[in-house]
């Protein structure tokens, strides 16, 4: 446990160091890690959900109507979905940032580019989880993976930068693309356009 402890310590205060210090690591070192750091998000995550429930039934009626076991049940789904939104989180953005960093002349491996990513997610699955605080440290996990990205796959700091930044832009886009009409607009507005 110190050793996770020392490395995610390194991660967050001394990225670059750190990244060259590790970056022999063997894919599994990095997996390991990553559980970890997993584990440590999705029960904080859990943890932090459940309590928003519990005050949530709180009320007699509600607990009469629900019932006490509810806030139990919440806490395995959001545990569950903590992991795998975890799990898909790293395979996504991983497979993503590879393809580009192939793109703009990367030669490492896609194990070199997980590794860096899984790294660069430090700051995300620590901190997260803590409403306000998750806004700066998911700038602080993309600029640990442009830095990842250039230290282990041997890329110049702007194609480092583009491979990291690009499949980031992409995804805001399509999640901007999906959200916003049924924000503003009306989401409804396929069903009621046959059904009148």
């Amino acid at each position: 446990m110190l050793k996770f402890l020392n490395r995610a310590r390194g991660f967050l205060l001394h990225p670059i160091e750190t990244f060259r210090l590790f970056k022999g690591d063997a894919f599994a070192e990095a997996a390991d890690y990553f559980l970890i750091l997993l584990g440590t998000n999705s029960i904080l995550s859990a943890l932090l959900h459940y309590h928003g429930v519990s005050t949530l039934f709180r009320d007699q009626m509600t607990a009469f109507l629900f019932g006490h076991h509810l806030g139990a049940v919440s806490l395995f789904a959001a545990l569950a979905g903590a992991v795998l939104a975890g799990f898909l989180l790293i395979a996504i953005t991983g497979a993503m940032v590879h393809l580009f960093v192939l793109l703009v002349g990367g030669r490492g491996s896609i194990a070199r580019t997980y590794t860096a990513i899984i790294y660069a997610s430090t700051p995300w699955f620590l901190l997260g989880w803590i409403p306000v605080v998750c806004c700066i440290a998911g700038l602080w996990t993309i600029a640990l993976a442009i830095i990842g990205t250039r230290e282990l796959q041997g890329l110049s700091p702007v194609r480092a930068g583009i491979a990291v930044l690009l499949p980031v832009l992409i995804v805001l886009v399509l999640v901007a693309a999906t959200l916003l009409p049924a924000l503003y607009g009306d989401p409804y507005a396929f069903i009621t356009r046959y059904y009148r």
